[in-house]
């Protein structure tokens, strides 16, 4: 019961509002959705590597419907991967 808290990174790419965070531990790449956007004013999802030590690298950054609220990993029958974002 002695835990300890750090910051390992401070990157602040995700957007305004922040709204859902998703990690895919096998690829260990972390997924953020920005839910300062609506249908009209696009908001974004990032993504990042997050190494052995939970430094967070930014790998790509693309527009999204907006509003975010929530997202999952899921695998077809043919084992492909994708990343659902509730909005």
């Amino acid at each position: 019961s002695n835990y300890s808290l750090s910051i390992t990174s401070s990157l602040k790419t995700c957007g305004d509002a922040p709204g859902w965070l998703t990690f895919d531990s096998s690829a260990r790449i972390l997924y953020c959705s920005d839910h300062s956007g609506n249908a009209i004013i696009n908001g974004s999802l990032s993504s990042y590597s997050v190494d052995h030590h939970g430094t967070l690298t930014e790998l790509e950054k693309t527009k999204d419907t907006g509003a975010g609220v929530h997202s999952a990993i899921y695998r077809d029958k043919h084992g492909a991967k994708y990343l659902a974002i509730a909005h």
